[in-house]
């Protein structure tokens, strides 16, 4: 189902020439245009013109890398299977609310035919054409055929349907980048507890080495007032003596 979303969204933007885009970007992070342009048999040019029509609504994006010896930029292109799902809903919700619109106008509403032409006509254009079709002077008819509300009732229904099996796979694809958010958000925090301890043990051991070079210094000291005191006592003896 998630391929028939994807390719019918591409071919609906891209045109026909647009079908085997998605087999050629699919599971892969970049693709070359001149490598796209290749494998569907086209110019780069035409496939520029499809690519750009896709990349207007966000299906595709593309990063771009400048050729140091050629002195041009290379343009590397990739699917955005999500986006291309969201932009298929909208585009189904979109038909939804026209059907349901025009369901309301066909309940409330009359409308006239011309059998000759099959053109349907509201009731305000049928009076102003006094009920005869311009086109071949035949006279309209009421078009109350029960299947017309049958019909859009039943398109309504295969529509939201539809929308469903598109939300279903929406709602996989947010399920797995909100795992990958988490995932990665406690991969930082790891990160971050990890760096935090390894400036903490970087901490002491500076501590450690400063009092040692303290202890040291004041041992120092001390031996050199006890040199003193002994150098004082020692010429004091020889005095007395």
């Amino acid at each position: 189902m998630r391929e028939k979303f994807l390719k019918e969204i591409i071919t609906e933007i891209g045109g026909k020439y647009a079908l085997n885009l998605y087999e050629i970007l699919k599971d892969k992070k970049e693709v070359n245009e001149f490598i796209i342009a290749k494998k569907l048999k086209m110019t780069i040019n035409q496939t520029r013109n499809i690519l750009y029509k896709l990349f207007e609504v966000g299906i595709v994006s593309f990063t771009k890398k400048k050729d140091r010896k050629k002195a041009w930029f290379t343009y590397s292109w990739a699917l955005n299977a999500v986006k291309a799902l969201e932009e298929l809903e909208k585009r189904l919700e979109k038909k939804i609310v026209e059907l349901k619109n025009k369901l309301e106008i066909k309940k409330n509403k009359r409308f006239y035919i011309c059998k000759n032409d099959m053109i349907e006509v509201n009731e305000e254009t049928a009076l102003v054409n006094d009920f005869t079709c311009p086109e071949c002077g035949n006279v309209y008819e009421l078009n109350d055929d029960p299947k017309i509300i049958e019909n859009i009732n039943e398109e309504i229904k295969k529509s939201e349907n539809y929308l469903r099996d598109i939300q279903n796979e929406l709602r996989i694809d947010y399920e797995r980048i909100e795992g990958e958010k988490i995932k990665k958000h406690k991969k930082e925090e790891k990160k971050k507890a990890e760096e935090r301890a390894k400036k903490l043990v970087e901490r002491r051991k500076l501590r450690e080495a400063e009092k040692k070079m303290m202890l040291k210094e004041q041992g120092r000291k001390e031996n050199k007032t006890r040199d003193k005191k002994i150098k004082k006592k020692t010429k004091q003896n020889k005095r007395k003596k």
